[in-house]
């Protein structure tokens, strides 16, 4: 019975995660790129170290003077350590904490060394490596304790190695000082890999959510990625007397494409202000109910159309009073007013939980419903049609009352109420034309 339980509990588990990688169809393309970043780390410092065991240069110093120095090593494997002990969602755990504050010390450390002259093996940790160090520890030890603190310093972590990396593609070697280039990599990678951690970030979310803002997101950065390495290849192949107009140009270009992503972004952010602020008076709007009968008017049906519409093929059920003018000529507008707030009462009686029922116009209600089938819509309206025309003694002489009910299916994906509803209304008067207390259907759309 154990083993059954727990065979339960994991298979609840898979398929609560599975269920949340569904709700973000990015996070799984995360997963995949935090275990490449950490495999790039790996690779980084195994390279390092054999470089500096075996003399050999170029795997520890590919271009340039600057070395991805031992305590840098030493320091980027401590950082591995704690971050594959992380859990992306959780707190941070002692040995994580542990580990951070090893990185801190470390960074301390190989600076006061080499203040005192001292160095272990070949170059030094540099300034800006050690402060990335710190920024990043800080940053994940904070995190689950501080609110904004930890994602700033993780994103502030790989600000100088991004610097950096520049430096090295526009051949600028203040930019890079004593960071090598292996260094600059691991940085970017081991900040890659902790922001998996941040993904219920409004910012993360926004970059790995699956829907169309996402896949912008992500298209956008994998452009901007393009475009700066597009930049630092135009540098490379231009003759040395033209770098000067070459860098000028690209500038002139990069500042007429934020330029116009400035536009662009002032656009949409208008768009969504008004049409916030549309919404919301249409939502005033749609939760007003008729004074007789209690009952929505049409704004709340073009709501539910905008709910239910894009996933559903929603059935319309009209409802009226045949020869509802003259009735009221008749009888009189209490007599005819007392009808109403009976069908009302008995249609809102008999509306499912997954029906909505709104007041039409005089005469004339409309019941809106995402579960029926073109072959159960015409036993709907035939039951919906008794259940008005048993509405009981109201005084008088009303036996020569009858009811009649027209009934139309949207298309699936349609969001607007009219269409559909004025089928259903148009099979209405052909019911009434044809005899009265009937029900004709109007299917094609």
């Amino acid at each position: 019975m154990q083993g059954r339980a727990r065979r339960m509990a994991s298979g609840q588990g898979r398929r609560d995660r599975d269920q949340s990688v569904a709700a973000f169809p990015g996070l799984r393309s995360m997963i995949w790129v935090r275990w490449a970043s950490l495999s790039l780390v790996v690779m980084l410092c195994l390279m390092a170290i054999e470089g500096h065991v075996y003399a050999i240069p170029h795997f520890y110093a590919p271009y340039g003077e600057s070395v991805f120095s031992v305590p840098t090593v030493v320091a980027a494997l401590l950082s591995l350590c704690a971050v594959l002990l992380q859990h992306p969602l959780r707190a941070v755990t002692r040995a994580e904490a542990t580990l951070w504050s090893l990185v801190v010390v470390t960074a301390f450390v190989a600076r006061a060394l080499h203040e005192q002259g001292l160095r272990i093996g070949s170059g030094e940790m540099g300034i800006n490596t050690g402060v990335s160090f710190i920024l990043l520890a800080v940053g994940q030890m904070t995190f689950g304790r501080l609110r904004h603190a930890p994602f700033v310093l993780s994103l502030l972590s790989m600000m100088l190695p991004f610097t950096a990396l520049m430096g090295y593609l526009f051949a600028q070697p203040a930019l890079f000082g004593a960071m090598s280039l292996p260094t600059c990599l691991m940085f970017l990678a081991l900040g890659t890999a902790c922001s998996a951690r941040f993904a219920r970030r409004p910012m993360m979310r926004a970059l790995i959510s699956g829907s169309q803002v996402g896949q912008a997101s992500r298209l956008t950065l994998a452009a901007w990625c393009g475009w700066l390495a597009g930049e630092a290849l135009v540098l490379k192949l231009v003759p040395p007397a033209f770098y000067t107009l070459s860098m000028f140009v690209l500038l002139v270009i990069s500042s007429i494409f934020v330029f116009i992503m400035v536009l662009y972004l002032a656009m949409k952010a208008e768009q969504n202000r008004v049409r916030r602020k549309t919404r919301n008076r249409f939502l005033v709007e749609a939760l007003h109910r008729d004074g007789l009968t209690r009952l929505y008017g049409r704004e709340m049906g073009t709501l539910y159309m905008q709910c239910y519409g894009p996933t559903a093929s929603v059935a319309m059920i009209m409802i009226g009073v045949d020869h509802w003018e003259d009735l009221v000529a008749r009888k009189g507008t209490e007599t005819a007013e007392r009808l109403l707030r009976r069908i009302s009462g008995a249609l809102y009686l008999d509306a499912g939980s997954e029906e909505l029922l709104i007041r039409w116009d005089d005469g004339r209600f409309l019941l809106l419903s995402y579960a029926l089938t073109p072959e159960t819509l015409k036993d709907r309206a035939e039951r919906l049609r008794q259940k008005a025309g048993a509405t009981g003694d109201l005084g008088g002489d009303l036996s020569e009352v009858s009811i009649s009910a027209g009934a139309a299916c949207a298309r699936r994906g349609d969001v607007t109420l009219e269409p559909a509803a004025l089928r259903a209304r148009a099979a209405l008067l052909e019911a009434e034309r044809a005899g009265c207390n009937r029900v004709v259907l109007s299917l094609v759309a």
